[in-house]
């Protein structure tokens, strides 16, 4: 399960940093798991506390708030490599506390902590007695 979700975090981050704007096929990743999409999807959320669908989407803005942020680009352009439409797009997801409010300014907003990478592994414990 844990394999799985880390396949899932590096197929989304790929499929973010080589086409932003583009929908993450998630039946592609379930396959590539060998599972089934409806299995990826509850997985990934029981794992990651989230559903894949929310943190794509958290994902996205959180990169498009590092270009606002870090580059010198209009907003404009931003939003469109993004697969953003109109403003009404932007700010609402970014009220909800998700990452930064593009209409405000470039640089009053810290967008690296807003939405991390989730990874997930084993720990094994031994010589201890759990009673």
């Amino acid at each position: 399960m844990i394999a799985v979700l880390n396949l899932a975090v590096e197929a989304v981050e790929t499929r973010l940093a080589t086409d932003p704007s583009t929908s993450v096929d998630v039946a592609e990743i379930a396959a590539r798991a060998g599972t089934t999409e409806h299995h990826l999807r509850r997985m990934f959320a029981s794992l990651a506390g989230m559903p894949l669908s929310e943190y794509v989407r958290r994902r996205r803005m959180s990169l498009a708030a590092s270009d606002l942020v870090g580059t010198g680009e209009d907003l404009l352009t931003i939003a469109v490599r993004y697969g953003y439409g109109p403003t009404r797009h932007q700010t609402s997801p970014a009220r909800a506390g998700e990452a930064v409010v593009f209409s405000r300014g470039q640089n009053e907003w810290s967008w690296r902590e807003s939405n991390p990478r989730p990874r997930a592994s084993n720990q094994v414990f031994s010589g201890c007695s759990l009673y």
